[in-house]
């Protein structure tokens, strides 16, 4: 609700079209009401203001023009790539290289200050770990194992599985390699389990 609302207030103060309206009509612009309700149908998406990542984009851009790899940069993970928390060795992510902390938390203990590890290719920092992040997309479970599902609709589904919630990627510094991924998502609990949101533009 705050990132949607952040956006249209950033826009404006930018001298942009801001993105995102309480209606479909899209003659109010938000600033105060819940958006957790509003649609896909209530946004500019053609507007020049600044806006929640899809989360198709969020993961296109996560790859860094990269293809068929689990991270940013490859396939292995290490505290020398991103900010996570590797509690012990496991068979179920040889990709995991730690070093292994024994307890949990990272070997850091805490989030990194911003532009710690290496960019992508294409410049971006954090997109593994660190931070989760809020995308626009309503959650759904089977989004993108439906038929179809390669020319499907790519700001996501008109209703969440799960009441109102939205996509999060991307995993917290707390969290394990396997959930760095850049195919890895789940759903937003509450703005305590997420922590961060990036924003786009259409240019």
């Amino acid at each position: 609700s705050q990132a949607v609302q952040w956006c249209n207030a950033r826009s404006e103060w930018d001298g942009l079209t801001p993105c995102y309206y309480p209606s479909s009509d899209r003659t109010n612009v938000l600033r105060t009401a819940d958006p957790r309700m509003i649609s896909n149908a209530c946004v500019r998406w053609y507007a020049n203001g600044w806006r929640l990542p899809t989360e198709a984009e969020w993961e296109k851009s996560a790859r860094g023009g990269l293809k068929g790899i689990r991270f940013p940069w490859g396939d292995t993970i290490t505290h020398s790539n991103a900010n996570y928390n590797s509690l012990y060795p496991s068979e179920d992510m040889p990709y995991d290289l730690g070093p292994y902390s024994g307890t949990d938390t990272n070997v850091t203990g805490y989030s990194s200050p911003w532009a710690g590890f290496t960019r992508n290719g294409y410049g971006l920092i954090d997109m593994a770990g660190n931070a989760g992040e809020w995308c626009w997309d309503f959650y759904s479970t089977n989004w993108y194992s439906q038929a179809g599902a390669t020319n499907m609709d790519t700001r996501g589904p008109v209703a969440s599985d799960f009441e109102y919630k939205r996509v999060q990627r991307n995993a917290p510094w707390y969290d394990w390699g396997a959930n760095m991924r850049v195919s890895a998502r789940r759903f937003g609990n509450t703005p305590g389990t997420v922590e961060a949101f990036r924003t786009v533009r259409q240019f």
